[in-house]
């Protein structure tokens, strides 16, 4: 299976742009997040749930209302375990909402039926459930329920007003009201009702209303991030086409220079033509910089090594400067094999060595060490330096730079190079004094990781 940073063709047009949420993922997200907090908040209520329905079932001198009450009390708070349970050990499942929305529904309408039906305090119950069942459920789900719903509102009425079963009040409202008029009883069914399906179709529209407008957004939105990105891809290509031009020139007039220099006897116009040598060399190698920055990343091509021998190299190959320099240079840590591309994880070694080098004073002593971290290969650059500049923000932007005469883009590179490999760069202040980079790569190769996902 070919790795996406080996596929040639990513890199002969624009990168694509990060796509926008779409308005279905953020609704599962927003249910997702919700149904956390119901699922929670259920459980912390179930003390009083419970407290409530067994003080109700101790006064009530009917044997099959206390069964039904003891029964409601065991089952429910059972079944909110069970779905906290099952919601924290797989997560949210959109069948959830269903199954619990229809548990809730039917569950409410039983302990209504249980305490006195249509003059049951728990009648009130099927509002707040009607909307939640049409903000949160398809309407093949929905319409069922709410047919339940108002049958069972409306049979209780009738109940209620012929009185067909004797006992059915439940007894701390039979006790205190007077007998009602049977228009009580359908009035105030057909009020419930039309309450009841009314909240779910306004819910459910406003529900859509919500995702529609969210999803035009995030269209115009992804429109917008498309047309930006191809700008930015068109500026940069340009940029690289400028800079690459302005290398030959300056190669010319570094040589000339280089010519002149021969042939001035003068001290002092000598010493200029050194100062414009060296201020060609630095252009030279911003602009190289540049063009590395802005070309696209180089496939892959990865094989096992050992990072600690890449780590070495690289270690030697700066203890001169790091003589010149007073600063003690070393390499440690154990053997690591990683499959990389040893050129690339070379140039990300280089660039944080030089800076390590260039931010340690005299005397101090600059450490490379390799280890194995979890599934990574962990190279740890430290030095004694003076950290990090909190006023330069973030280090891996493009531009920033605490060096005079640094163009600011060896580190957004180096980044680069590392997410190239599935990998990762970080710098961090350390405990003492100083900066230590840590750089991350797969132990497994990339091709071999998306084969096993």
């Amino acid at each position: 299976m070919t790795s996406p940073a080996n596929d040639p063709s990513l890199h002969s047009r624009p990168p694509a742009p990060i796509a926008a949420l779409t308005a279905e993922q953020v609704a599962r997200e927003e249910q997702a997040r919700i149904f956390g907090h119901v699922a929670g908040g259920r459980v912390l209520g179930i003390p009083i749930f419970v407290g409530a329905l067994l003080a109700l079932a101790w006064f009530e001198p009917l044997t099959w209302r206390r069964v039904v009450l003891l029964v409601m009390a065991t089952a429910l708070p059972a079944f909110f375990l069970i779905e906290l349970r099952r919601y924290r050990k797989l997560g949210f499942e959109r069948r959830a909402i269903p199954r619990n929305l229809s548990l809730t529904a039917l569950g409410q309408l039983t302990l209504t039926a249980a305490t006195g039906g249509i003059l049951s305090p728990f009648i009130y119950g099927v509002l707040p459930i009607a909307a939640m069942m049409g903000s949160f459920m398809e309407r093949r789900h929905r319409l069922p329920l709410t047919t339940i719903q108002v049958v069972a509102v409306v049979s209780f009425a009738v109940l209620g007003a012929g009185q067909l079963l004797p006992g059915f009040a439940f007894p701390l409202l039979s006790h205190t009201e007077p007998q009602l008029a049977a228009g009580y009883y359908y009035a105030h069914a057909t009020l419930l009702s039309i309450a009841t399906v009314t909240l779910g179709q306004v819910s459910d529209v406003l529900s859509r209303v919500v995702g529609s407008a969210y999803a035009r957004a995030s269209d115009a939105q992804q429109e917008l991030l498309v047309g930006h990105v191809e700008r930015v891809h068109e500026l940069t290509t340009l940029s690289a086409e400028i800079a690459h031009e302005l290398k030959n020139p300056l190669a010319s007039i570094k040589g000339l220079a280089g010519l002149l220099t021969q042939n001035v006897n003068d001290e002092r116009g000598a010493e200029r033509l050194k100062v414009l040598r060296r201020e060609i060399d630095r252009m030279q190698g911003a602009l190289e910089e540049f063009l590395n920055f802005s070309r696209p990343l180089v496939p892959l091509s990865l094989q096992r090594c050992d990072v600690q021998e890449l780590a070495s190299e690289v270690v030697a190959l700066h203890e001169g400067l790091a003589r010149q320099r007073g600063v003690r240079v070393s390499c440690g840590g154990s053997p690591v094999e990683a499959s990389c591309d040893p050129r690339k994880v070379k140039q990300i070694l280089i660039n944080l060595v030089q800076n390590a080098l260039d931010a340690s004073p005299n005397g101090s002593a600059l450490r490379v060490t390799t280890e194995v971290d979890d599934d990574s290969a962990l190279v740890s650059v430290t030095d004694e330096g003076s950290g990090i500049d909190p006023d330069l923000g973030d280090v891996f932007e493009p531009g920033t730079t605490s060096k005079s005469g640094g163009a600011g883009i060896g580190l957004t590179i180096a980044r680069a190079l590392a997410r190239q490999h599935g990998g990762e760069l970080t710098l961090q202040p350390r405990a003492t004094r100083g900066t230590r980079a840590d750089l991350r790569l797969p132990i497994e190769p990339l091709s071999v990781a998306e084969d096993a996902a």
